[in-house]
């Protein structure tokens, strides 16, 4: 059995703004570099044996204070990104609603499959995070492997998972930053172990 520890990075400026990020990079905030340090003090006693993360900056600031803690080198691999937003990144998150809404609204596609000028659809993001989650956990058999990466990529990979449809409007399994979300990859299939857990984020 191998176990993945799925940890949202740090929270950032943009988190702060209420914007979106995709494949833009906003630092983390004072916060959110405390929030990191609070994570890799909780997973200083998981049996981690492994690290990855996202190339983008607030997932690889997050993941680096984690492998600090814990002794450990961070991968980076962009195939753990968040959703590309494309010319829209950098749009409050109604404004990004209001795009797909109307999109929708017009014939454009479903909230599933409708892609952002320049940038990819949910479709994608779900299609390309399944691939690179079932390549690491496999890559690394009856280990612990803990993977910075995104709020949107990690709750898709939990929609499939649990086997939810997709072609439904998202109506988001959010979790906080630097929460840990554990999955178990046994006999070929990952179940959810735990979701959430930020136990080590109250008193921040």
């Amino acid at each position: 059995m191998t176990r993945l520890l799925l940890i949202r990075h740090g929270e950032t400026h943009f988190n702060r703004e209420g914007r979106a990020q995709g494949h833009s990079n906003s630092d983390l905030t004072p916060l959110g570099v405390a929030q990191a340090r609070a994570c890799a003090e909780a997973l200083a006693d998981r049996g981690v044996q492994h690290l990855y993360a996202s190339d983008l900056s607030r997932a690889r600031q997050t993941a680096q204070i984690i492998g600090d803690r814990l002794g450990l080198s961070v991968t980076l691999d962009p195939r753990l990104r968040e959703m590309s937003f494309g010319r829209l990144e950098g749009r409050t998150w109604q404004e990004l609603d209001a795009f797909f809404s109307e999109a929708v609204a017009s014939g454009g596609g479903d909230w599933f499959t409708i892609v952002p000028p320049g940038g990819e659809s949910r479709a994608q993001l779900s299609e390309r995070g399944w691939a690179v989650t079932t390549d690491l956990a496999q890559r690394h058999p009856d280990e612990t492997v803990a993977v910075v990466s995104h709020g949107g990529f990690i709750g898709f990979f939990l929609r499939q998972v649990l086997g939810l449809r997709t072609d439904r409007r998202y109506v988001g399994f959010r979790t906080r930053n630097c929460a840990i979300n554990v999955f178990d990859l046994d006999e070929g299939s990952f179940h959810l172990v735990t979701w959430g857990e930020q136990a080590h984020l109250d008193a921040l």
